[in-house]
């Protein structure tokens, strides 16, 4: 759900990049650690696949994902990567108005929610909080916001400190969704206090303080956020976090925006 702004009414996941997303990039490296008695030709097709991948060609990586899953079935690596690319494939598909996804579309949702599920279950303790965060991103396509919050904390809970702030938002986020924005704005403060770099988190603050009436505080937060002008600039759009936010958080920012006197552009 969380990522840098893409500025388009299309879906291609919850974000502008696949790192931010939580997608997994089965580089070499990632695919001979899994392999089994250094087994090479799981090394090749999981480093074709990956490649596949890496150049944009998400129907053919989805194939070879699937035939890698087929061939090596206890492997968590090709569950998750297959799981990755059905929802890349079926996201980029969908429209906001299209949303919670129903239909072949949904179905296909499910599938990939399948696949995420038995790569957690195969990883064990060792689980990928990068396939938890983008079970949680399925699920809220799926309008199942109470289960995606489940994913959400699961993958925050497991996450290193370097990937930690983006299911702690996404989970800010949710909350915000279920009608607890109080929530929200704990989880989002902690976040910036944590690490004040990740400015998403500055957006998701004055969103949740927004809806609760602080304009004060939000306006504070959105100021944060100027700090940065690049951030700034793209977060002046309200259709900036429109794909990547849930429904309830978009609206809420498309007000902020419409009232506040927080800076669009540069701040001081």
């Amino acid at each position: 759900m969380v990522g840098a702004p893409r500025l388009t009414r299309r879906l291609a996941l919850r974000g502008a990049t696949l790192a931010a997303l939580g997608v997994t990039l089965p580089a070499e490296r990632a695919c001979a650690r899994e392999a089994e008695a250094e087994d090479s030709a799981f090394v090749r097709v999981c480093y074709r696949a990956g490649r596949l991948f890496e150049d944009g060609k998400y129907a053919e990586a989805e194939e070879a994902w699937r035939k890698v899953a087929a061939g090596y079935p206890r492997s968590a690596l090709a569950w998750q990567n297959l799981a990755t690319v059905e929802l890349i494939t079926t996201a980029g598909a969908l429209t906001l108005d299209e949303l919670p996804a129903t239909g072949d579309r949904g179905a296909r949702i499910e599938v990939a929610i399948e696949h995420f599920r038995r790569a957690a279950e195969l990883a064990g303790d060792a689980v990928d909080p990068l396939a938890l965060n983008n079970e949680g991103n399925a699920l809220g396509l799926l309008g199942r916001f109470d289960s995606a919050l489940a994913a959400y904390r699961r993958a925050a809970n497991s996450s290193g400190r370097d990937f930690e702030s983006i299911p702690r938002a996404n989970v800010a986020l949710t909350l915000l969704q279920l009608g607890s924005p109080a929530e929200g704005e704990r989880e989002a403060s902690a976040i910036v206090r944590r690490d004040p770099s990740f400015l998403d988190g500055f957006a998701i603050l004055a969103t949740c303080r927004w809806v609760q009436g602080d304009k004060l505080g939000a306006e504070e937060a959105y100021r944060r956020l100027c700090t940065e002008p690049t951030w700034c600039s793209l977060y002046a759009r309200a259709d900036a976090v429109a794909g990547r936010w849930p429904p309830t958080a978009v609206a809420a920012w498309g007000d902020l925006l419409q009232a506040t006197r927080a800076p669009r552009s540069g701040a001081s």
